[in-house]
């Protein structure tokens, strides 16, 4: 599974707060995108974990609203939907966002 998650990092247990789990076939998505339209998406992979949190948490927001806008399938319009929320919920918290595509539940 796909997951990402609202990341505390200064946390004693390096927590995740919130998340939102997808399976691979939704999360793929956010693969593979091209660098130049979507440089900071472009950087997630399913062999990787990717954490961003400041200034590039406003380029997440603006990259997957244009995605978003650009897909045409509903269960990854919702994905990216929750995942905008976990980053604007990152953004008031002033933590991380997780990109993790080692999640097991």
């Amino acid at each position: 599974m796909f997951a990402v998650h609202v990341f505390d990092i200064n946390s004693s247990e390096n927590k995740s707060i919130k998340e939102v789990v997808a399976s691979p076939e939704v999360a793929k998505i956010l693969i593979d995108l091209n660098y130049e339209k979507y440089p900071i998406l472009s950087n997630i992979t399913f062999i990787d974990e990717e954490l961003f949190n400041g200034g590039g948490l406003l380029k997440i927001k603006e990259e997957i609203s244009r995605l978003s806008n650009e897909i045409d399938s509903q269960v990854q319009k919702k994905f990216l939907e929750e995942v905008l929320e976990l980053v604007k919920l990152s953004e008031d918290l002033n933590v991380w966002v997780l990109f993790n595509p080692f999640y097991e539940s």
